[in-house]
């Protein structure tokens, strides 16, 4: 069975993510802990002994095939299907395996923000990868959303960029920004 233990506590105090799937089943990322599902009252721990590519958690999300993708501190970003882990990392062409942000594309690929850019995972393959020399007001990827016309938001730790139509705009504090380090992206 590929699950680490059952509690019915979390396996680390240090809480730094938290989704919940679309079967309503709590996840808990954790920094040191790995990650923990909470359903009906108990906490299963999965870390790098079941395959997890990092104990420490930093983003998670459920994509349309419902497999849930976790990006971690320093193990690239994993995907949860069926019990069993995917690992993509600076091996498979990952530009930095500390992962930020993990987005769904409206076509279903998959944006990564990591500490040295942002990379564009189709069919399981990194098509593009966006850095301070293609645009990106910096290489510190912090956060993505694609909005509801199809533009690209990167909010990163020297300001906001903006892709479409095959160009970057940037958005710092020299053009109302009150921050240059932009951690998270909404659309309302």
């Amino acid at each position: 069975y590929w699950r680490d233990w059952s509690s019915d506590v979390c396996s680390s105090d240090l809480v730094y993510a938290l989704f919940q799937d679309s079967e309503g089943t709590l996840w808990v990322g954790t920094l040191g802990g790995g990650l923990n599902r909470y359903n009906n009252g108990v906490f299963e721990a999965f870390t790098t002994k079941n395959g997890l590519s990092s104990d420490n958690i930093r983003t998670l999300l459920q994509d349309r095939d419902g497999a849930l993708l976790i990006g971690t501190g320093g193990g690239g970003l994993c995907r949860l299907k069926d019990a069993a882990f995917v690992s993509y990392s600076t091996r498979n062409g990952l530009s930095h395996d500390f992962v930020h942000s993990v987005r769904e594309d409206n076509d279903g690929s998959v944006w990564i923000a990591t500490s040295k850019g942002a990379n564009h995972l189709t069919h399981g393959v990194f098509s593009t990868t966006y850095t301070s020399q293609n645009g990106l007001p910096s290489d510190g990827t912090l956060s993505l959303l694609q909005d509801r016309s199809g533009g690209l938001w990167f909010g990163t730790s020297g300001g906001l960029g903006y892709w479409k139509n095959g160009k970057f705009t940037t958005f710092t504090t020299k053009n109302a920004l009150t921050n240059d380090g932009v951690q998270v992206l909404l659309q309302d």
